[in-house]
């Protein structure tokens, strides 16, 4: 076996696990895409959020919750705005760092490749590390963190110094916005057998 999953999974993120094994057997027009939220669920939820700033405006909790929903929502100018505009302990704490990371991957992404001539180019060049980081932050994007992590890792297995030790920052990067707590501690363990 050569990857696998547990339990039910969107088909973006089948697709996203499936991209470095598939090469050139998958098509341009199949090109997996991200996950879109139901419009209306999340337009609802912005306008509550807003009105629930409007009514308590120092109130940081309520901005980094706006700020999280807009994220989903692809509104990523506004998004940097309110986090730039955080104050206090608000802008020091965990919610606002896992939103500057998510904000940095996205940047990151930013007229990239997409994810299948990314596996294509890893694949005919296994040292291509620029195409191995974007298609990591393509696979934290797409809610496959398990992904992005091996790239990260495999980065770092190939060359330490490769853009300032991009692999690891990013791969610490990609820790704080992961959710999956025994995933990262699995990774936490295999990065330092790599550093020590």
């Amino acid at each position: 076996p050569l990857d696998g999953f547990v339990g039910v999974q969107p088909e973006s993120a089948i697709r996203t696990m499936l991209l470095p094994h598939l090469g050139d057997a998958l098509p341009a027009e199949e090109e997996p895409e991200p996950p879109v939220p139901e419009e209306t669920d999340l337009d609802s939820l912005i306008a509550e959020l807003r009105a629930r700033v409007a009514a308590e405006p120092d109130k940081g909790e309520h901005r980094i919750e706006l700020a999280q929903a807009l994220l989903g929502a692809g509104a990523v100018d506004e998004v940097e705005a309110i986090v730039n505009g955080l104050t206090g302990d608000i802008a020091d704490g965990d919610a606002a760092k896992k939103l500057r990371a998510q904000l940095g991957f996205v940047h990151a992404v930013r007229g990239a490749p997409p994810a299948a001539e990314l596996a294509r180019a890893i694949d005919a060049d296994p040292a291509n590390l620029h195409a191995r980081h974007q298609l990591g932050v393509h696979a934290l994007l797409a809610g496959r963190p398990d992904l992005a992590f091996e790239q990260f890792l495999e980065i770092m297995r190939r060359d330490r110094k490769y853009e300032d030790d991009l692999g690891r920052r990013t791969l610490i990067q990609a820790m704080l916005v992961t959710d999956d707590a025994d995933l990262v501690s699995a990774t936490r363990r295999r990065m330092a057998a790599l550093l020590f």
